[in-house]
Order: structure tokens, then C-alpha cells, then sequence
């Protein structure tokens, strides 16, 4: 039995049309018995048409077995059927899509109220089997803020509960007028609640509600050529940390092939924006912002099918569904499953199974003839493996040094890259992945001696797993959790040693002025020097203290004699005592000066001793004799007689 993916364009019939509006319900009467989302079960949503007016959906278990294959031919129903209604004559309804289901087995999922090819709204659907007896609408015609032509077709719940859905549209001068170059474009929707004292009563969406950004995923303009036949198709996740991996899958006829590509939005991208609620009839749509994304993984493989939905089962395995049909003329449309390879966005062989369910087992009433079923879109209650590397440089040694990184997986495939651009000093790459040990290794494109590098691995918790030193980071990620390995660079410091500053002693004239003493520093690599006081007088004690500059410490192992060093600044200082000029007392007045008998020393030795240090006078001599005491002082001979008091 051979199976073909089926693109949007086959069943642009089906999905065109509109479904009533529904208004929001209250608490329901009765809840169902408790239950919880299985780690180790799959969701899908089924839709039955009725071939005229009218479509039934419901959620349908899957279990996966030991070896990691879907279990196709059982599935029992997760909820109560559910019904909607067109409400433009002659159009199909469209149908149930973008399912998501939160930790605590939550599901959500829209309904797109279509009165053309491009959604003008939808009716958000919510269902947790411990606390709603079914699936109920908690917010009815939520407006599109900026439609294009396509159905919303992803959704996910954040782990902080909020419900993340959207659509996929080209990059055209009529939809997106605003992208840079050619793009797949995410239209990124939130609908976020305000959880009340009662757990079965509808919650109110709040502020953070609405269009959140337009999500530009770069492609190749080559797989556009025939873009008029491409159908996008797509789905989310999200990692333990927050962030968001989107899938997007379509048909190219053109090229007969079909493209996979993976992005990664970090949640520090998207979190924080406000939701734009656009209310219904406005006439202008509201902006809002655009981000831009690489893709992560793309390729192109006739061989593989179309994904319409995606899901992580609690081990963290990625599972797709696609829709086979067969070549016998009256067999319906099923879901085929295989687990998915994230590293290379390919089937796993051996996993695939096929659910073929006829319309009498949902709905006795019909027959195949009467009613077509549509299996959309899928949801597990895991999330997806990731794992990040990151970098923080403090500082740039040379101002166009680029830092990148890699990841490899442990048979030494590479599996990403990312690097900085020139003056940035940070730098983030995050990567679905399997449960496995990764290695990031760090690249520097210049000055890479001057850096020192420590690098840490912390799960989603903060839990630190591996820490180390170097160029070169490992850590173990476990399936349905996330590890993130930052790196930081630091500036090596090099040691500085101070030196003594140069001074110049107070000198008096023979005409009785004064020059005042002077302190020269030294000019010292990597040292700053600063004066307690730029102008100091004769006998006045002054501190030189000397501050390591940016990439440097002082080496306080090698200190020069007299310089303290203070751990908590990293300066050190040195304390200079001026002499006193001579003829002073040791209050500093003058003393009165006899210079009977005395003799003048040689001219070139009357500034001897006004250079250098103060010192205690070593070099000085008491000579005594019977007028007085001859006193040697700094060079110059003076003859002091104490006066007799009356």
C-alpha cells in the first residue's frame, strides 16, 4: 500500500468556510472523571465532515509503544464529539486545528472561522478532562489581526501555561511587506488567561492576548520559484527553558520535493511582547513586531512527507504526523506517524504506523459515503530536548574580535553554529536535540591568549551539571529537558609593578625665597598614579597610590619596599615625607641663625641633599665645641649658640 502526502491546495474545498459563532460558556455542569495526559501518549484532533454544513471533531489518544511506535490501530477517544456549523450558505466548514496540551493535561486548540481562504477569526477551544466534561469555547471570533491567505494550523502550551498558535504565509509584496528578503512568515498569536478561584470556570483572556509578533524564517528564494504551488504547513514546540522551536513542512511541486525546516525563536524574543488584540471590524490592522530568525536545520527530501503536526512525548522523542492516502478508490484519508530525527528532520525507519480509522467508528450514524475524516494536527504532553550555548565577553582586547561556537553531537557531527559580530559581546544558540552529550567548542578570531575562559552547564531548574575551564564545554542532556553551557570570557589581567615616584626636596635661596618641593611619578605600563596633594609644602607627608588599569592587576608579590597594597580596591599606596627646610625646628619655625665663625660651604654642595627621599638625617654629623655646637645638616655648615636667658 503506497501513500502520498496531500497538500493544502487538495484541500482547499474542505478547509474553505466558516464556523458559527460561539459565545464563551459557563463552568460546565458536570465534570468527567479524573485523568491525566499519559508522558508516554500522542493527541490528535479529528475532524468528520459531513460532506454539507457541518463538522465534528475530537481528540483522539494514541499510545506509544516500547520501541517508540505509535500504536496506529488503537486509539480511544480523549473527549466528547464536538460540533460546528458554517454560517455562510454554501461553504465547508473549516476545520479544528492547532492542538496543544499544557503540563497539567490542558488542551487547546481553534477553530478557524473562515468566509474566505483567509482567517478572519477563530473560536479558541480549551479542555482538561479533570475539570470540563468537554471541550468548550473560552473566547469566541478572537479577531486576526493581520490575515493572509491560510488557516492557523500550529499551536503549544508554554510551560507557564500561556497558548501559543498561529499560520504560515510567503514572503509577498501584498502580505508582508515589511520582510527582508524571501521568508517563511510565522503569524505568532497568544491567547493568555487570568486563572479564577473556580478551576471550571472559563478563564478571561488578559492583556498579554493577541498577535504577537510576525516571525520571519529566512529560506532559500530558489525553493520559491514555484511558489504559487507551495503549501505551508507547520507546527511549534517549546523547550524547558521557554523557548519556542518552530516546524514548518510544505509541498514544492516545482522542484519535486518537499522542504523541512527548523527555527528556534528564544523566549527572550517573544515573552515579554504584549498581545495586539485588533477588535473585529476595525479597519486598519494593527502592527506589530517583526523578528527575524534563521533557520537551524533545512532541508529538501521527495522522500519525506508533508508534517501537519507535531509532538514530544514526556521521554522527549519527536513524533510528525502526515495524511496518507491511498490509491483505492473509496479509502478515506488516515494519519501516518513516524518518530522524527530531530538533528536532520527525517523519519526514523521502523517507526512508522498508520491510523485508518473509518467514519462509523466515530460516528455510527454516518457512513463513508455521508462523511470524510480528517486527522489535524498533533500534541504531546513532553516537551522538546534542547540544548544552548552561550557566550559573555566582559571586554574586547582588539575591537574586531569574533568569538563562535559549535555544537557537536558525541559521534563528532556538527549539528549547529553561531558567532558574534564585530564589537558584540554576546552571543546564543539553542538546538533541538536528543537525549545525548554535547560538546560546544569555542573559537577566537584574534587576541585569543589575552582571554581567559571559565563555562558552566545549568538545566532549566538552575541545577548546574558540568562546570569547567577552556575553549571546550560538555554536558549530558536527558530527553524532555533543556542544558544550557555558557561561556564567559574574561580580559587576562597582567601584572604591573609601581615604582617610586622622583623628589625633589624644598629649597631655600640665598635670598631667602623658597621652592617648594616637587613629586615626578613614574610613567609604569598598565598603572594609573594619583597625588593625595598636587602641591605639598616643605615637611608635609604625601600619598602616591597607584591603580591598575583595564587588563591589568598589580603584582603584589613584588611590591617595592613601602608600598601597602589593598586587597578590597586592588590599588596600592606609598607615603612620602618632604623634609623640612633647613633652619627649621622640628615645629618647623626658624631658628635664629649666628653666622660668626662660620664658613660657607663650596656652592655646588649648597643644594646637596634637596633630591631623593626624606630620610632621618643619617648622613648628618653633631660637631661640638666650646661656643655652641658645629652642625654638618644637609651640606651646609651653620654655627648654633643657644642665648643666655636673663
Amino acid at each position: 500500500m503506497k501513500f502520498r502526502s496531500i497538500g493544502m491546495l487538495s484541500l482547499t474545498a474542505v478547509m474553505a468556510g466558516s464556523i458559527a459563532a460561539l459565545a464563551p460558556v459557563a463552568a460546565p455542569a458536570q465534570a468527567a472523571p479524573a485523568q491525566t495526559c499519559s508522558p508516554d501518549s500522542l493527541y490528535a484532533l479529528s475532524n468528520l465532515y459531513d460532506m454539507s454544513d457541518t463538522v465534528q471533531g475530537q481528540i483522539l489518544e494514541y499510545q506509544v509503544d516500547s520501541n517508540g511506535v505509535v500504536d496506529g490501530g488503537s486509539w480511544t477517544p480523549f473527549s466528547d464529539m464536538m460540533t460546528a456549523k458554517n454560517k455562510v450558505p454554501g461553504q465547508q466548514v473549516a476545520p479544528f486545528d492547532a492542538l496543544g496540551v499544557s503540563q497539567d493535561c490542558s488542551f487547546y486548540f481553534v477553530s478557524n472561522n473562515n468566509t474566505s481562504a483567509t482567517p478572519s477569526s477563530v473560536d479558541v477551544y480549551r479542555y482538561n478532562p479533570n475539570t470540563d466534561s468537554k471541550p468548550e469555547i473560552v473566547q469566541a471570533n478572537m479577531s486576526m489581526n493581520s490575515p493572509t491567505t491560510g488557516n492557523v494550523v500550529a499551536g503549544a502550551v508554554a510551560p507557564n501555561g500561556e497558548y501559543y498558535f498561529g499560520y504560515l504565509s510567503r514572503n509577498t509584496a501584498a502580505d508582508n511587506s515589511d520582510a527582508e528578503g524571501e521568508v517563511v512568515r510565522f503569524h505568532l498569536y497568544r491567547y493568555a488567561f487570568t486563572p479564577g478561584s473556580d478551576p471550571q470556570a472559563v478563564a478571561q483572556p488578559n492583556e498579554r492576548s493577541g498577535e504577537v509578533a510576525h516571525i520571519d524564517i529566512a529560506v532559500d528564494p530558489e525553493v520559491f520559484t514555484n511558489a504559487a504551488f507551495i503549501q505551508l504547513y507547520g507546527d511549534l514546540a517549546f523547550d524547558a527553558d521557554g523557548n519556542m522551536i518552530l516546524y514548518t513542512s510544505y509541498e514544492n511541486p516545482g522542484f519535486e520535493s518537499n522542504e523541512q525546516l527548523s527555527a528556534v525563536l528564544p523566549a527572550a524574543q517573544f515573552e515579554s511582547i504584549p498581545g495586539t488584540w485588533r477588535e473585529a471590524g476595525a479597519a486598519k490592522y494593527l502592527p506589530v513586531p517583526r523578528v527575524d530568525v534563521q533557520p537551524t536545520l533545512y532541508t529538501q527530501n521527495a522522500a519525506q512527507p508533508v508534517y501537519m503536526g507535531t509532538a514530544y512525548t514526556g521521554s522527549g522523542d519527536m513524533y510528525v504526523m502526515s495524511i496518507g492516502l491511498t490509491h483505492e478508490a473509496e479509502a478515506p484519508l488516515q494519519a501516518v506517524f513516524n518518530q522524527l530525527d530531530v538533528t536532520t528532520l527525517t523519519t526514523i525507519p521502523g517507526t512508522e504506523s498508520v491510523s485508518k480509522i473509518a467514519v462509523s467508528e466515530l460516528d455510527p450514524a454516518l457512513g463513508n459515503d455521508e462523511a470524510r475524516f480528517y486527522p489535524f494536527d498533533l500534541a504531546g504532553s513532553g516537551l522538546a530536548t534542547s540544548f544552548s550555548a552561550s557566550l559573555e565577553v566582559s571586554a574586547l582586547v582588539g575591537d574586531d574580535d569574533i568569538f563562535s561556537m559549535s555544537v557537536a553531537d558525541q559521534a563528532g557531527t556538527q549539528l549547529g553554529n553561531t558567532s558574534t559580530t564585530p564589537g558584540a559581546l554576546n552571543a546564543q544558540l539553542t538546538l533541538p536535540v536528543a537525549p545525548g552529550t554535547y560538546t560546544v567548542t569555542q573559537q577566537v578570531s584574534a587576541n585569543a591568549d589575552a582571554y581567559s575562559t571559565s563555562w558552566a552547564c545549568v538545566d532549566a531548574g538552575g541545577a548546574k551539571v558540568a562546570a569547567g575551564t577552556g575553549l571546550v564545554a560538555e554536558a549530558r542532556v536527558a530527553g524532555g529537558t533543556s542544558v544550557n553551557c555558557a561561556f564567559s570570557n574574561t580580559v587576562k589581567e597582567k601584572l604591573a609593578v609601581p615604582e617610586n615616584p622622583k623628589v625633589s626636596q624644598a629649597v631655600r635661596n640665598a635670598d631667602g625665597s623658597v621652592i617648594d618641593p616637587r613629586l615626578e611619578l613614574a610613567t609604569t605600563d598598565g598603572i594609573d598614579y594619583t597625588l593625595s596633594n598636587a602641591h605639598p609644602k616643605a615637611g608635609e607627608k604625601v600619598t602616591i597610590t597607584a591603580t591598575p588599569q583595564n587588563g591589568f592587576a598589580l603584582d603584589r608579590a613584588n611590591l617595592p619596599a613601602g608600598w601597602k597594597f589593598d586587597s578590597v580596591t586592588g590599588t596600592a599606596t606609598f607615603t612620602v615625607t618632604l623634609d623640612k627646610l633647613p633652619g627649621t625646628n622640628t615645629d618647623g619655625e626658624e631658628e635664629h641663625i649666628d653666622g660668626a665663625g662660620s664658613k660657607p660651604l663650596p656652592e655646588d654642595t649648597q643644594t646637596q641633599g634637596a633630591t631623593g627621599l626624606a630620610n632621618t638625617g643619617a648622613e648628618s654629623a653633631w660637631l661640638f665645641g666650646a661656643a655652641g655646637a658645629l652642625l654638618l645638616a644637609g651640606g651646609t655648615v651653620m654655627l648654633l649658640r643657644r642665648r643666655a636667658v636673663k
